[in-house]
């Protein structure tokens, strides 16, 4: 009887998490060496749901990204970060700031004037919405770089069309299912920026050089519901 019981649930539970791409920004993470938006990530439809995760290891370092509009999209692009340490104490002057540069060359800069709570109820999750921007785009490709006066995880959505596996150019690392994609945001979410090594030492490679907000994969969901019956 209790066997029964368990198939719907289980069932129920694989929907639940099958759907959460329908309803959430697409994961797209920063290397290391996409320090310039002419090397980053390109998204050829901005006004789809993208969302960028990256890590700023060091003070001053760069990462960057291009997306493109047509004359008249609604252009929306949002600054956030971990509701994490150690983001969340950092100084209005350390967190990241996103430079958004329109195809006519004008920049607008997103720096931190608000510490907005966010809750993402599937992944469990929490941010600090810093920035946003919105406005009519212009034809063409925005750059958009992300730097820091300290070491700082940070996230920039893009669009407002839910839409998940949209093709995108220049992300070598792009995660091809769900169950990865959300392997690599708990990596990204859990992992703090690491320290600079002393002189000499070479870094260990951890879950942040990802470069890269956690949604929970159908089969943790299930195995942690199993796991809580035992």
């Amino acid at each position: 009887m209790r066997r029964r019981a368990l198939v719907p649930i289980a069932a129920t539970l694989v929907a639940l998490a099958m759907a959460v791409p329908a309803a959430a920004h697409d994961p797209i993470f920063l290397t290391a060496d996409q320090t310039e938006p002419e090397v980053g990530p390109y998204l050829p439809d901005a006004t789809v749901s993208f969302a960028i995760y990256g890590t700023l290891e060091a003070a001053g370092e760069r990462r960057g990204f291009q997306a493109a509009f047509a004359a008249g999209d609604l252009l929306v692009v949002e600054l956030l970060v971990p509701d994490r340490a150690p983001e969340r104490s950092l100084d209005a002057t350390a967190l990241p700031v996103a430079t958004v540069t329109a195809p006519d060359g004008t920049a607008a800069t997103l720096s931190p004037e608000l510490r907005e709570r966010f809750d993402e109820p599937f992944s469990r999750t929490s941010y600090l919405r810093l920035a946003t921007l919105r406005a009519e785009a212009q034809a063409g490709v925005y750059d958009v770089e992300i730097t820091g006066a300290a070491p700082a995880r940070f996230t920039v959505a893009v669009g407002t069309q839910e839409r998940f596996g949209t093709p995108v150019e220049r992300v070598p690392n792009r995660a091809t299912g769900f169950g990865a994609a959300a392997e690599a945001l708990a990596a990204w979410y859990q992992a703090e920026p690491a320290p600079a090594a002393p002189a000499g030492q070479v870094p260990v490679a951890g879950a942040a050089a990802l470069g890269s907000t956690v949604v929970l994969s159908a089969a943790a969901v299930v195995r942690r519901w199993f796991a809580g019956r035992g």
